[in-house]
């Protein structure tokens, strides 16, 4: 197989790319908004905790278990998005999430 070939078939391989930019880019977003909202879980907890709020429980299992899962969002968004070149003169949705991604929050 010469190399041409290789690179057409390579083109039109439905794995080569499973998301456009503008999709990766909404799922960028959407890891943000669950980061946001565990950094709030993890704020809230140990309120809910000393308050013993029936919903203590629940948010102390998503502050011990989502991280992981995020994070694990997070390097396939980084590895995804590789290709995306950060530019944070522009306004755009690109220039605002970007920032945030290689950034290992949780441990």
């Amino acid at each position: 197989m010469d190399a041409g070939v290789l690179v057409l078939a390579v083109q039109q391989s439905p794995i080569t790319k499973q998301f456009t930019d503008n999709e990766l880019c909404t799922l960028a977003w959407l890891w943000r908004a669950g980061n946001v909202m565990l950094i709030t879980y993890q704020n809230v907890t140990p309120l809910l905790q000393v308050a013993e709020h029936r919903e203590a429980g629940r948010f102390t299992s998503i502050e011990q278990e989502y991280p992981q899962i995020l994070n694990r969002a997070r390097a396939i968004l980084v590895r995804e998005t590789a290709h995306v070149k950060l530019q944070p003169w522009q306004d755009d949705k690109w220039s605002r999430v970007l920032p945030h991604l290689p950034q290992n929050l949780f441990q």
